[in-house]
């Protein structure tokens, strides 16, 4: 009771500085990261490789998720490492783009071997949420060499009208 009352240019002061504070907190708390411009794509991939003779047939599976810019490529790759790769390397590239219309782009790069050459640039178009597949190889039972991708690509952004 005996504090004497703060004057109207301190009290708008102090409001205003606390106002300031909560803006820099906000501002602070963005994601700023290169992914978080613009919208995202998550592409729920299946893929399965088999190769090799029937009796000796090797099989590798994976079912990663990737999201990514729209406009960038996203890479999944098996035995080694982009820089460093092994002479049984496998490597998908996808690239999404929104075409609008719940329309999605896919282009894809798969390369194989040491050092990673292109054996295919498939192109997709599928809807968001539905799937889409892209097989290469041979089926021939003497010497299987078979990969299959099923993508399933999912806008996170707003989409184009």
């Amino acid at each position: 009771m005996n504090r004497p009352a703060l004057l109207p240019r301190r009290r708008a002061a102090a409001l205003g500085l606390a106002l300031l504070a909560v803006v820099g907190l906000a501002y602070a708390a963005q994601d700023t990261s290169p992914d978080a411009e613009g919208p995202q794509v998550e592409l729920k991939l299946d893929i399965r490789h088999v190769t090799g003779p029937e009796k000796a047939r090797t099989t590798l599976t994976s079912q990663p998720t990737v999201r990514t810019a729209l406009g960038k490529r996203a890479l999944v790759m098996f035995n080694g490492t982009p820089d460093h790769p092994t002479p049984d390397s496998l490597a998908i590239a996808i690239e999404a783009r929104d075409l609008g219309d719940d329309k999605i782009d896919l282009q894809a790069e798969i390369s194989r071997g040491a050092p990673l050459n292109v054996v295919a640039r498939p192109r997709l178009i599928t809807r968001n949420g539905i799937k889409a597949t892209i097989e290469l190889g041979s089926n021939d039972p003497a010497a299987m060499d078979l990969l299959s991708v099923v993508i399933t690509p999912t806008l996170q952004g707003a989409a184009k009208l």
